[in-house]
């Protein structure tokens, strides 16, 4: 991948869009009650309000 920039970047991209793939199933898991994959879902991405540690 340090020879070849074009191949970083597709593999870069590719990984992006595996990524984006997995937040959105696990999205739609949390939207039709998953109970699991709604708390998952919400500890990483309002780590402020939904988190396990105790409020100091």
């Amino acid at each position: 991948m340090k020879k070849s920039p074009k191949l970083k970047k597709a593999i870069r991209g590719g990984k992006d869009i595996a990524r984006a793939r997995a937040e959105n199933a696990l999205y739609e898991l949390a939207l039709n009650g998953d109970r699991q994959a709604l708390f998952f879902w919400l500890k990483n991405n309002y780590r402020e309000r939904y988190s396990d540690k105790p409020l100091s």
